[in-house]
């Protein structure tokens, strides 16, 4: 049994794929980042209130790179236009206020068009010897060395600022890998 096939088992018995679709499910994502044995170093990076700063005219701009044209293109246009919102907090009402970036949180479209934009991540062409794995607003980067993680590192921080996004710098954590 390859190394892989046994980290594949070991992390099969760990992960459910429950309702996914094959190749894009959280066990696949687990089995990326366990078992590629040529990385060096990770770098987990969290996106800081995704769903809310994710920029609606990105979107569009990538739907259409998607060829989604017409009623659609306009419906959804209009899905992520003209959005208003108001809090509660401890019992008083702010004032409402326009939602210039962002998804509609709880939208059924939202996660979808969320999507969007981390497809274009994951589409991008990142220094050779790194992966890029994805799940939801999550994102790991794997590199053969350090000095690719920091190449790799710059352009998703330029890519995430084109599209609205902000990585949560509390929240990085880099993991530099053993080899036993």
């Amino acid at each position: 049994m390859s190394e892989y096939e046994a980290c594949a088992s070991v992390v099969s018995n760990l992960v459910s794929d429950h309702f996914a679709l094959e190749g894009k499910s959280t066990r696949n994502c687990v089995l990326r980042v366990l078992c590629n044995n040529k990385v060096k170093c990770r770098e987990f990076i969290d996106l800081k209130g995704a769903f809310d700063r994710a920029n609606k005219d990105v979107i569009l701009e990538e739907l259409v790179n998607k060829d989604t044209r017409g009623s659609w293109l306009r419906w959804i246009e209009s899905y992520l236009s003209g959005i208003r919102a108001k809090v509660w907090i401890q019992g008083h009402e702010s004032v409402e206020m326009d939602m210039e970036l962002h998804t509609p949180q709880g939208g059924v479209l939202s996660t979808t068009l969320f999507n969007v934009l981390m497809d274009r991540i994951a589409r991008h062409s990142f220094p050779r010897g790194t992966e890029v794995v994805i799940y939801t607003d999550d994102i790991v980067i794997q590199c053969t060395n350090e000095f690719v993680m920091k190449e790799a590192l710059a352009e998703l921080h330029n890519l995430c600022l084109y599209m609205g996004l902000i990585i949560h710098e509390n929240k990085i954590k880099f993991n530099h890998v053993l080899q036993l």
